[in-house]
């Protein structure tokens, strides 16, 4: 063989070590955003529902923002409360699930303790919000209902300082 055909038989090779080579790096840029930005895969993060007042957290100022989530994680180490919750109330309610027999008051006990623990959680962030709130003067409640007011107009889910989208 000469060497322009070997040279003609390694660009489709070539071609395809350039094609895997970005498709690994675009995978690994998925998942390595996916770990830098702190999103989850095992699910183990407060959901929606468990989060207080995402509105009234998100108008907020960030130092505001800081010293509530302090004050909030403080007041859960000084009742003992986990953030996640009581995961021996998820691990029992797994049991209860993989039984061979299912008991379904059983297992609304459990569903309502999980409630209970969650509800006691949101009470201590509700606590510490309107503690910071009433540490406020008045300039500083307008301020903080104005930015309540964009972050209500816009909807929940958007952070503030984002722009919106046309």
């Amino acid at each position: 063989m000469t060497q322009t055909q070997e040279k003609k038989q390694r660009k489709p090779l070539r071609g395809l070590l350039v094609a895997s080579l970005a498709v690994n790096l675009a995978v690994a840029g998925v998942v390595g955003g996916a770990v830098l930005s702190h999103k989850r895969f095992d699910g183990d993060g407060p959901k929606a529902s468990e989060r207080f007042g995402t509105p009234y957290v998100q108008a907020l100022s960030r130092e505001d923002r800081r010293k509530v989530g302090r004050a909030i994680r403080n007041s859960y180490r000084e009742e003992g409360i986990g953030v996640i919750g009581n995961k021996a109330l998820y691990a029992q309610t797994l049991e209860m699930l993989r039984a061979p027999t299912f008991d379904p008051q059983a297992l609304s006990a459990v569903l309502a303790e999980i409630d209970t623990a969650a509800e006691g959680r949101r009470t201590l962030a509700r606590d510490q919000l309107v503690a910071r709130i009433e540490s406020m003067s008045p300039q500083e409640r307008a301020i903080y209902a104005d930015r309540l007011d964009e972050v209500l107009q816009r909807g929940p889910q958007k952070r503030p300082g984002k722009p919106k989208k046309p």
